[in-house]
């Protein structure tokens, strides 16, 4: 600490405790900020937009459920109201599937204990169910939900990874007449992989 103190690495006023010094402060300053998820992700996510036309954005995990993040709304005339800052039970929306199928399956079952409850028309609501679907996501990469979160709403969604851990999930919802209703679920399901991985290598060359 003596060396850290000669060098201003740390400081210590009085004689009381040690706290970080000028040194260490100006190098922190000096670097500059690193571009944020979203950041990251947003020229692909618009783009995504544009092919799909339906609203696109990001998900994250907070406790049992998602919350969403930006979206990138379509032009289409009909759409879906905006869930930016909103939140949602894992088990109800393709979001949080992807985070489910990234758990062990004892935390899949602790999640499955803390209750089930329906949302919309198709919700999955026993615990057979929803491992099903979790092992289905973890073959595919991606996940599907019709009419879970709530009755008209399709939604499909894929990792964002650093490292080994899912850190986000790039959702994509609109109406079920059109969205899932019709089209190749696989089609988009792989393209919702394809720019998951993209977002992903960004992320930890970024980190690196």
């Amino acid at each position: 600490m003596a060396a850290m103190l000669a060098n201003g690495a740390v400081q210590r006023m009085a004689g009381g405790p040690y706290s970080i010094g000028d040194e260490i402060r100006s190098l922190a300053s000096d670097r500059p900020s690193l571009p944020s998820l979203e950041d990251l992700a947003r020229p692909h996510l618009v783009e995504l937009e544009q092919h799909l036309g339906e609203d696109v954005g990001l998900a994250t995990l907070r406790g049992r459920q998602v919350v969403y993040g930006r979206t990138f709304a379509t032009e289409a005339t009909v759409t879906i109201q905006p869930w930016e800052g909103e939140a949602a039970p894992l088990h109800a929306v393709a979001a949080g599937y992807v985070f489910l199928a990234a758990m062990s399956d004892e935390d899949v079952a602790a999640y499955c204990a803390g209750g089930l409850p329906a949302f919309g028309p198709n919700t999955l609501t026993s615990v057979e169910e929803v491992m099903m679907r979790v092992d289905q996501v973890r073959q595919d990469g991606y996940c599907w939900t019709h009419e879970e979160w709530a009755e008209g709403i399709d939604g499909a969604a894929a990792p964002v990874m650093r490292g080994e851990a899912v850190v986000a999930a790039i959702n994509v919802y609109g109406p079920s007449y059109r969205f899932g209703g019709s089209g190749s679920l696989r089609e988009v399901g792989e393209r919702l992989n394809e720019v998951g991985s993209i977002v992903s290598s960004n992320l930890g060359r970024d980190s690196s």
